[in-house]
């Protein structure tokens, strides 16, 4: 019977994402899981009713865990219909969203309610385990402490960059930055940076990735390899994009569950209209399918930073002042010595094999050691092993 549950379409998406986070010993809440979940849509549609409607018969069917509901819940046996009604939530596009986030007519997401009752079944059978509200492999008892702590930490991190971020936010041509990397996901130890995510002007990405480098360097918070040293609690500036370019090639399950913990700390709007753009985040994570997702995550943010009236008047005085034909000028020769300085330091995209470096007037990211093949293995691995059923479109690595 373990092995019917484990492979079917509705514990499998659960079971997938327990391992993945399991991977990065994070253990989840319901809630978590319902948000992170993991789902071959598809599977959810047809195979899941296929199975049920052809279940050897009635006795079988109510002996299976997965019919045990709670007292005033609809019988599966009463009402095939209704039952995958509640299992999953069709979830159309709104009208913000844009084309390429509505080209399905609708996503499938297995209910929050449905999503508790199955945890508390696969714990039951002993598949995993539960600590406080929080679910995780069977056997791995010891990440919850190991994730309450670097909750704590990730906290920590947030404040000793804070001062500094309200600056960045404030450099010409920024737009946007949110908190990414392993204290967006709260699971920060004592010698992590704070990787930003950084939107910017379009036409002036080196402009403003220099200013960034500076002001940071001058507040002693730039994490660089040059400077060496601790990169304890120093901003990484990892990536940048422009208010042209929020289409992301670098399209997998890894990148996807990336961006779905990003925190808005300044230019929160920004986030709805990335998630509409990138709409294969939805495909690999359903919730995030929804159209107002962003808008929910920019206003929950607790770490969404007040900008002060008078660093407005100065971020768009320099933008006046960088505007134009000398705005080009001084982009133009931005551009050159960064191209230069990143070929000496051997960060060019052809001398990477492991990670992702790109150095366009689109997009910059450089995450030359990325451990998403290794992530994306491992996950593949465990799932197979266990037999915790398919793995759908998670294979594939990032696209180049």
């Amino acid at each position: 019977m373990k092995t019917d549950m484990v492979n079917s379409p509705y514990y499998s998406p659960l079971l997938a994402t327990i391992v993945y986070h399991d991977l990065f010993d994070i253990p989840l809440t319901a809630w978590e899981v319902f948000k992170y979940q993991i789902v071959d849509h598809k599977a959810l549609n047809t195979e899941y009713a296929q199975t049920m409607e052809a279940s050897h018969c009635e006795e079988e069917r109510r002996s299976n865990p997965i019919h045990k509901v709670s007292p005033g819940r609809i019988s599966f046996l009463e009402n095939m219909d209704a039952a995958r009604e509640m299992l999953s939530q069709s979830i159309s596009p709104t009208p913000s969203q844009s084309t390429a986030s509505a080209r399905d007519d609708k996503r499938n997401i297995i209910a929050y309610p449905a999503i508790i009752n199955a945890l508390n079944v696969l714990a039951d059978q002993g598949i995993i385990a539960e600590k406080n509200g929080y679910y995780f492999l069977k056997g791995r008892d010891a990440i919850y402490e190991i994730h309450i702590e670097r909750l704590k930490i990730a906290e920590e991190k947030w404040h000793a960059v804070r001062n500094v971020v309200q600056w960045q936010a404030a450099v010409p041509f920024v737009r946007a930055i949110f908190v990414s990397g392993s204290v967006a996901m709260g699971n920060a130890n004592a010698s992590s940076d704070v990787d930003l995510f950084i939107i910017t002007e379009h036409g002036r990405i080196w402009t403003a990735r220099f200013l960034l480098i500076a002001l940071t360097f001058s507040f002693g918070k730039l994490r660089s390899s040059r400077l060496g040293g601790s990169t304890a609690s120093k901003c990484c500036l990892n990536h940048f994009i422009t208010t042209k370019s929020l289409g992301l090639r670098a399209q997998s399950l890894y990148n996807a569950a990336t961006y779905a913990r990003l925190i808005p700390v300044a230019g929160g709007e920004w986030l709805t209209r990335f998630y509409e753009v990138n709409a294969w985040v939805g495909d690999h994570l359903p919730w995030y399918a929804r159209g107002n997702d962003g808008r929910e995550h920019a206003a929950s943010s607790n770490r969404k930073l007040m900008q002060s009236a008078w660093r407005g008047r100065m971020q768009k005085a320099l933008e006046i002042l960088l505007a134009g034909l000398i705005g080009n000028m001084v982009e133009a020769a931005l551009r050159s010595i960064q191209k230069a300085l990143i070929a000496r330091n051997a960060l060019t995209p052809a001398s990477v094999t492991a990670g992702r470096v790109v150095a366009s007037d689109e997009e910059l990211a450089f995450h030359p050691e990325s451990p998403e093949r290794t992530i994306l293995d491992n996950y593949a691995k465990i799932m197979l092993e266990s037999n915790f059923g398919k793995i759908p479109e998670i294979r594939s690595y990032t696209k180049k």
